[in-house]
């Protein structure tokens, strides 16, 4: 597992982006604020157990 400073070393130079992994909350809302960010606690665990159970 990587460390948080590892993860913020490889991230400024720019050898790979990180990002959050969700189902359905990868649109912005109000303010151009991600919907991930605004959303309650219930709505954000449906939105992972939704993730989990997608199939690719």
């Amino acid at each position: 597992m990587l460390s948080f400073d590892e993860i913020r070393e490889m991230s400024k130079i720019g050898f790979m982006e990180f990002a959050s992994r969700t189902f359905n909350a990868h649109y912005l809302i109000k303010d151009k604020k991600s919907a991930f960010v605004e959303m309650d606690k219930d709505e954000l665990a449906k939105d992972f157990k939704d993730m989990d159970n997608f199939v690719f």
